[in-house]
C-alpha cells in the first residue's frame, strides 16, 4: 500500500460519527492505545501524539489521505509496528498524520490488518471481532492434504458427495476428518466426520454460504489425520457405519478428537459402489428455523448441530428410549377394563391397519394377550391426516393419580427478563421415548376389529402421562432447569443474553439428551431467535406479551347493534364489575340504553363507554395471573352462533377472577348440531385452548347443560362426541351443572363470538306498531283472533306475543309490513357494514318474511349508493387483452416512459428516459435532470437522429407527454402519438418490463449512490446484446443487421437476405408470443360490459395516488357519475363529468371498461311509504334532470 505514486490519494474515514462496536484497544510496544476498525480505509493510520509516546522512527512517504469529505491531507511519514488486537498480533505498516483522528482515536485500523490472510472480521449486533479463520494450517504436522479429484461446483445451501484424493496416504491406511466449519475466501462450508481408507474416497460437503462453492482439480478441500481403529471392529464396520468405533487422531488438539459413536450417519464412503448403496445424492442443507444471525454465528450453530446430529430423530423408527425413568401404572380395582372394538369403515380400517403396522415396526407396541382392552378411535388432524387415539377413559377412572407438580407458567416467564436470544426444543413424540414397566404394559392393551396390541412405551391419553413426562424432563435437566432452561412438558426453552451463551447452553442440553438417549424433532425446533412463541405468549428482548389469540374473545367483542346485544354485553361486564373501579359511572351510558321507552341511539358517548369497558376487561386487574395452586374453574356455554369459555381461579380472598377468555363462531355444519352436542363441543374446545394452564391439576368444568355430566361415565357415545371426548380424557376434572340464569357471563361470549354472525334480533315496539298499522296484516290478525279463520290463513299464519308470523318450510318468520321493509333492509344491510346480497338475504330470511322479498332485497342492495361507490368488483377481471400490431420493421412503433426520481447524481440527473423499439426490442436510455417536455423532446431528437424517427409513439399520460410542446413535436415529424387509457399500464407493458430490468441492474451494480448514471451505458449495452426471450435474437442484431464485432459479409446481398430472414422469423415469434399471452391472460378475464354513448357510469379511481401520503383504503373506490361521450375500440371509453352534481369539476378522460360500473339511482329509497317499491329512475332521465 505504501508504493503509491506521489500525488495519488488513498481513502480513509475521517468522519466524526463512529459506531462503538468497531472501537478497539490496540497494544503496541506494551502500551495501550484506542483504535477503530475501518473497513473502507486502504491504509492503517496512527496519530502523531501516539508516535511521540512510542518514540518510533518515522520514514518519509508520498501518500495522500482522502476522507469522505473529499479533502486530501498529506501524510507525515510511515512506521513499521506490531499491533495486538483481540489477542491477535499483526506486523504491519501505518502512515502518520498530524490531523486529529475522529472521536480521539489514536490508531485507525484499515484493510492491511482487516484483510490479512487467515483473518475474518466477525460482526454481530453488539460486537465486532477479528478472528482467525477456522481452517487447517498447511504446515500442521502429521496431517494429509485432501484434494479434489475433479472440478467441483456446489450450489448455495446444498450438499453433494465429492471424490477426493488423500495425498501421501498409503493404500491400506485409515485416515479421518474432523467435523468442523471451514472458511474458503469468506465462503463457509462443512466437512463432517469421515473415515477414509487408502488414497481415494468420497466426502459429503455442505455449502453453508449464499454463493457457489468451487474447486478445481487438485485444490485443497480439507485435511485428514491417521487414526487407529479398535481391534475388535471389523473391516465392514470401519467402512459402513463405525457406530461404536473410537478414532484417535495423532497430534490433534483435544477438542478435535473424533468420537464416531456420536455420529449416527457416516457421510463418507471409499467406493462409488458403496456410495450408491447409501442412496445419498445432492440434497439441500436441512431447513432449520434460525434467528437473524451473521454467517459466522450460523456456521457455529450448524457445526454444533452437526456434531450432535444423533440427537435428532429422522422418523418414528429413529426415536430414542430413555434410561432415566419408566412408567408404572397402579390401579384401584383389579377388575379388568375391557371394551369391544368400535366399528370402523373400510377406509378407516385401512388407516388403522397402517398406523398399527408403523407402531409395531418401530417397536412402540407389540402383540398382546392381555385381559385388558381399550377401543381405538381415529381423530382428524388440522392437516387432514388422522391420528390413532385409544379410549382410555375407563382405565383412567381407576388409575391412581400421580400428583407430580408441573411448572408455574408465570414463574417460567419471569425468568426470561433481560434475555435476547431464545432457542426452543421439541422432543419427537416425547411420550413414546419413555418405556413402560413390564408389569404395566398389559394395562395399555388396545383392540381393533383385526387384533389386540399393547404399548411398550408410554402412550398418549393416559391420565398420568404428563406427570411422568415432566418428572423425566426434570431428571434430564437437573440444575439447568432452575435458570438456564425453561421447561413445560415437551417444550424446552433456552434463553440467553448473547449468541455465545446460547450455544454453550444448547451444547450442554444436547449432551444431556444424548446421555439420556432422548431425541428431538428438528422441524419443530427453533434456534437463537429474537422472537418466539412460548406457552401462548410472544417472547422478545423487549418483554413478554400475550399471544395474538389470547384476548381475541374480549377485544373483538362486536359493537352492539340493538338493545338486546347491549344487555348481553352488560351481563358479561356486570359479572366482573367488582374488579373494575367506578364501573357504574363508566357503564351508565350503556345502562341508559337498556331502560324502557328509550329509543336506540348509538352515539360517541355509548361507543366510548363500550370501548373503555372492553379495555378494562382485557387488562389487569380483571385478568388475574395464573397460579396452579389456586382452585380452577372453566365455565362454558354454547348456542347456534358460537361457543365460549372462561378460565377462572379462586383468589385467596375467595373471589373467582377470570384468567383467560375464549370464544369462536360455529361453522355452518356445527350450527345444526343438537344443543347437547354444542355444549359438549364448547367444553372440549375450551379445554384444548386452556390446556397449558390445566394440565396436571384438578379443576371444575361448569356448564348449564346437565347432559354433559353423563358423558364422563356413559359407555356408548355418539361417535362425534366420543372423538371429541378422547382429545381431553387425560384431564383430571369434575363436571358441574349450573342453571343458565347464573351463566350470563359466558352466554354473552357465546352469543357474540368473534367474528360476529349476521343475526340480529329485533323485538322493539316499533315493529309491532308497524304491523298494527298495516291494513292487510290487521285483517289477517282479526281473522286469526276470531277463531274461524279460513284454511289458507290458518295454514300460513299464526300469532305469537301479539305479533303475526308467517309459516314457512324453515319455521315461523315475522311477517313484515310494507312500511317496515325499508327499515329492515337498512338494519340488515346499511347498519352492519353493507354486507353482500347473499349474506343480507340469508340474515333477513332467518327471522322475517314478506312477499317477493328476494326480488326486493336484490333491488335494494343493487341500488345502494354506498356499495356502488365504495365496493370493488370480485371474480374475474373485466376486459380482455388486445395485442398491439407490430409491423415487420424497426422503429415503426416505440414505447417511451420516465423512471425516477433517483438520488441526484454528480451530473445533476434524477430521472431516466427509456425508449424501446416494439419490434426489435432495442432500447435507448438517457439520464435526464427532469421530466419536462422541453428536455424530453431534446433527448428524443438526439436519439431519433441516430435511429430514425418512428411512425408511432406509445406513452402514458404523464405531463411531459400530454403537453402542447410534445404534441407539436409529434405533428412536425408526422408521428402518431398513442396515449394509454387511464389505469391500463399494460398498454405500455414493454417499457414497463424494461424499467424493472433496468432498476434491478442499477440496484445491483451501483456502489456509490451519486454515480448511478455512470452505469447506464454498460447496462444498456448488456441488454441490447442479450438474446431476447421472444424473438430469439439480440435487439442489436435485429436493429443493425449484424452482431457486435462480427465482420460483415462483403460478397453481395447475402447480409440483406439474412437480415430479412431474421426479421421475418422474429416477427413470426412475436406474433406467436402475443397470441399465447393473449390466450393465457384472457383465461383469468371476462368480457367487459358494453356501454352506450350517453350512459351514466361510475369510474374506479382507487388506483390514483394520495397526494397527502395517507392511506386511501377506506375511501370511495368509485367516483361519479360520469357521462360516456365517446365509444372506442378494445373496450375503451371517453367519459366526462356531469354538470349539476355536488362538487362538479370539468373532467374528461379515456378509461377502460374494466374500471367502470353502471350507475343506478336510489331516488325514492328513503321513504317508508307502502308504494315506495318502484323501479329505479332511468339514467337518461337522470342526466336530463341534472343538466337541465
Amino acid at each position: 500500500m505504501m508504493n503509491k505514486s506521489k500525488g495519488q490519494s488513498v481513502s480513509i474515514n475521517l468522519v466524526q460519527n463512529l459506531n462503538d462496536i468497531y472501537k478497539k484497544s490496540v497494544e503496541v510496544a506494551g502500551r495501550i492505545f484506542s483504535g477503530y476498525l475501518d473497513t473502507g480505509a486502504q491504509l492503517n493510520v496512527i496519530s502523531l501524539s501516539a508516535i511521540k509516546i512510542l518514540n518510533y522512527d518515522v520514514r518519509p512517504t508520498d501518500a495522500l489521505l482522502k476522507g469522505f469529505t473529499g479533502n486530501t491531507v498529506p501524510a507525515m511519514g510511515r512506521v513499521n509496528l506490531t499491533m495486538t488486537i483481540d489477542g491477535l498480533s499483526f506486523n504491519t505498516t501505518a502512515v502518520v498524520t498530524h490531523t486529529k483522528l475522529p472521536a480521539e482515536v489514536d490508531i485507525l485500523i484499515g484493510q492491511p490488518v482487516i484483510n490479512s490472510e487467515g483473518i475474518s472480521l466477525v460482526t454481530t449486533q453488539n460486537s465486532a471481532l477479528l478472528k482467525e479463520n477456522n481452517v487447517y494450517d498447511d504446515s500442521f504436522s502429521g496431517k494429509y492434504k485432501v484434494t479434489s479429484c475433479s472440478d467441483v461446483q456446489i450450489q448455495p445451501q446444498e450438499s453433494i458427495f465429492v471424490e477426493v484424493n488423500i495425498v501421501g496416504n498409503s493404500p491400506a491406511c485409515d485416515v479421518c476428518t474432523s467435523p468442523r466449519v471451514h472458511d474458503l475466501n469468506n465462503k463457509y462450508f462443512v466437512v463432517p466426520a469421515a473415515l477414509l481408507t487408502g488414497q481415494n474416497g468420497y466426502l459429503r460437503i455442505y455449502n453453508m454460504g449464499r454463493e457457489h462453492l468451487k474447486w478445481r482439480k487438485g485444490d485443497l478441500v480439507t485435511r485428514a489425520a491417521p487414526c487407529e481403529i479398535m481391534q475388535n471392529e471389523s473391516a465392514e464396520k470401519r467402512v459402513g457405519g463405525c457406530n461404536n468405533a473410537k478414532l484417535h487422531a495423532n497430534k490433534m488438539k483435544r477438542s478435535e478428537l473424533i468420537q464416531v459413536n456420536n455420529i449416527t450417519n457416516l457421510t463418507s464412503a471409499n467406493t462409488l459402489e458403496h456410495l450408491r448403496t447409501l442412496k445419498l445424492a445432492s440434497t439441500p442443507v436441512p431447513d432449520i428455523a434460525v434467528g437473524d444471525l451473521c454467517d459466522y454465528d450460523q456456521c457455529q450453530l450448524f457445526e454444533l448441530l452437526l456434531n450432535y446430529q444423533d440427537c435428532f430423530a429422522a422418523n418414528s423408527h429413529d426415536l430414542g428410549v430413555t434410561n432415566l425413568s419408566e412408567m408404572t401404572i397402579e390401579l384401584t380395582s383389579k377388575t379388568p377394563v375391557f371394551h369391544k372394538p368400535y366399528r370402523l369403515g373400510y377406509k378407516e380400517l385401512e388407516i388403522v391397519r397402517a398406523k398399527v403396522k408403523d407402531l409395531l415396526d418401530a417397536g412402540i407396541i407389540r402383540e398382546s394377550q392381555s385381559n385388558y382392552a381399550s377401543p381405538v378411535v381415529l381423530v382428524k388432524k388440522n392437516n387432514g391426516d388422522s391420528r390413532l387415539c385409544i379410549d382410555y377413559r375407563a382405565l383412567n377412572a381407576i388409575t391412581v393419580k400421580d400428583r407430580f407438580p408441573l411448572p408455574q407458567i408465570d414463574d417460567q416467564l419471569n425468568k426470561l427478563s433481560g434475555k435476547c436470544f431464545y432457542t426452543s426444543l421439541d422432543l419427537a413424540q416425547g411420550y413414546h421415548q419413555i418405556p413402560l414397566a413390564s408389569e404395566s404394559t398389559k394395562f395399555t392393551a388396545f383392540i381393533t376389529p383385526e387384533g389386540q396390541w399393547e404399548y411398550t412405551r408410554v402412550p398418549f391419553g393416559l391420565a398420568n402421562g404428563p406427570a411422568v413426562f415432566q418428572r423425566t424432563i426434570y431428571k434430564l435437566l437437573g440444575s439447568l432447569r432452575y435458570e438456564d432452561v425453561l421447561t413445560f412438558m415437551d417444550d424446552l426453552l433456552l434463553p440467553s443474553l448473547d449468541v455465545n451463551k446460547g450455544l454453550l447452553i444448547l451444547e450442554e442440553v444436547l449432551q444431556l439428551l444424548r446421555k439420556a438417549n432422548l431425541k428431538l424433532n428438528l422441524k419443530k425446533c427453533a434456534f437463537l431467535k429474537t422472537e418466539i412463541n412460548y406457552l401462548g405468549h410472544v417472547v422478545t428482548p423487549h418483554g413478554i406479551q400475550p399471544g395474538d389469540r389470547k384476548l381475541d374473545a374480549m377485544t373483538n367483542f362486536p359493537t352492539p347493534k340493538n338493545v338486546h346485544q347491549v344487555r348481553q354485553f352488560m351481563g358479561l361486564c356486570s359479572y366482573f364489575r367488582k374488579f373494575i373501579h367506578n364501573f357504574a359511572i363508566i357503564a351508565r351510558p350503556l345502562t341508559e340504553l337498556t331502560k324502557k321507552n328509550v329509543s336506540w341511539n348509538w352515539g360517541d358517548e355509548k361507543n366510548c363507554a363500550f370501548s373503555k369497558l372492553k379495555l378494562l376487561l382485557s387488562n389487569k386487574p380483571v385478568l388475574a395471573l395464573h397460579n396452579r395452586n389456586y382452585d380452577t374453574e372453566i365455565h362454558t356455554d354454547a348456542c347456534k352462533l358460537g361457543i365460549a369459555g372462561i378460565l377462572l381461579q379462586k383468589q385467596p380472598s375467595g373471589e373467582l377472577k377470570p384468567v383467560l377468555y375464549f370464544s369462536r363462531v360455529t361453522t355452518k355444519e356445527e350450527m345444526i348440531y343438537h344443543s347437547y352436542e354444542l355444549e359438549t363441543l364448547a367444553v372440549v374446545e375450551s379445554l384444548k385452548r386452556f390446556r397449558i394452564y390445566i394440565t396436571g391439576i384438578r379443576f371444575k368444568v361448569v356448564t348449564d347443560c346437565s347432559a354433559v355430566r353423563s358423558t364422563l361415565t356413559k359407555r356408548d357415545l355418539v361417535p362425534r362426541i366420543a372423538r371429541w371426548w378422547l382429545q381431553i380424557q387425560d384431564f383430571d376434572m369434575e363436571v358441574v351443572y349450573r342453571p343458565g340464569i347464573n351463566m350470563r357471563h359466558v352466554d354473552a361470549l357465546s352469543r357474540n363470538p368473534v367474528p360476529e354472525i349476521l343475526n340480529v334480533e329485533i323485538t322493539e315496539d316499533w315493529f309491532l306498531t308497524a304491523q298494527l298499522q298495516d291494513e292487510q296484516l290487521q285483517s289477517i290478525f282479526h281473522q286469526l283472533k276470531s277463531g274461524n279463520p279460513n284454511n289458507d290463513l290458518k295454514n300460513n299464519y299464526c300469532i305469537r306475543d301479539h305479533r303475526i308470523y308467517r309459516k314457512t318450510l324453515n319455521g315461523e318468520r315475522l311477517a313484515v309490513p310494507k312500511a317496515a321493509r325499508w327499515r329492515i333492509m337498512k338494519m340488515f344491510h346499511d347498519d352492519i357494514g353493507h354486507v353482500g346480497l347473499k349474506r343480507c338475504e340469508e340474515a333477513i330470511k332467518a327471522d322475517y318474511w314478506f312477499a317477493r322479498m328476494s326480488r326486493f332485497i336484490k333491488k335494494y342492495v343493487g341500488a345502494c349508493l354506498e356499495c356502488l361507490f365504495k365496493k370493488g368488483n370480485y371474480g374475474k377481471t373485466a376486459g380482455k387483452i388486445y395485442p398491439i400490431s407490430k409491423p415487420e420493421q424497426p422503429m415503426h412503433t416505440v414505447h417511451i416512459d420516465h423512471m425516477g426520481p433517483f438520488p441526484k447524481s454528480t451530473k445533476g440527473n434524477q430521472y431516466i428516459l427509456v425508449i424501446i423499439d416494439s419490434f426489435t426490442k432495442f432500447i435507448a436510455v438517457k439520464p435526464t435532470r427532469s421530466t419536462r417536455s422541453v428536455e424530453t423532446v431534446l433527448v428524443l431528437r438526439e436519439i431519433f437522429a441516430i435511429l430514425g424517427y418512428p411512425n408511432r409513439i406509445i406513452s402514458d399520460r404523464g405531463l411531459s407527454f400530454t403537453s402542447r410542446y410534445f404534441k407539436e413535436f409529434c405533428i412536425t415529424h408526422k408521428i402518431h402519438h398513442t396515449l394509454n387509457a387511464i389505469s391500463i399500464p399494460r398498454a405500455n407493458g414493454q417499457v414497463e418490463r424494461v424499467n424493472r430490468t433496468l432498476l434491478d441492474a442499477l440496484r445491483t451494480s451501483t456502489q456509490i449512490p451519486s454515480a448511478w448514471d455512470a452505469k447506464i451505458p454498460e447496462i444498456v449495452m448488456g441488454i441490447n446484446h442479450t438474446i431476447h426471450d421472444t424473438t430469439k435474437y439480440s435487439p442489436y442484431e435485429l436493429m443493425f443487421a449484424h452482431k457486435k464485432n462480427l465482420v460483415p459479409d462483403l460478397t453481395g446481398n447475402s447480409l440483406e437476405i439474412s437480415c430479412k430472414e431474421k426479421r421475418k422469423r422474429a416477427s413470426e415469434k412475436i406474433r406467436k408470443k402475443q397470441k399465447y399471452m393473449e390466450t393465457k391472460c384472457n383465461e383469468s378475464r371476462k368480457e367487459a360490459k358494453k356501454y352506450r354513448k350517453g350512459e351514466l357510469v361510475l369510474w374506479n379511481n382507487a388506483f390514483t395516488n394520495s397526494e397527502t401520503g395517507v392511506s386511501r383504503k377506506i375511501d370511495k373506490m368509485y367516483a361519479g357519475p360520469y357521462k360516456i361521450i365517446q365509444v372506442y375500440l378494445n373496450d375503451r371509453y371517453k367519459i366526462r363529468s356531469v354538470k349539476g352534481m355536488k362538487g362538479y369539476k370539468s373532467f374528461v378522460a379515456m378509461v377502460p371498461a374494466g374500471s367502470l360500473r353502471p350507475y343506478k339511482s336510489s331516488i325514492g329509497y328513503e321513504t317508508d311509504s307502502a308504494d315506495s317499491d318502484k323501479e329505479v329512475v332511468d339514467t337518461h332521465d337522470l342526466i336530463d334532470l341534472l343538466e337541465s
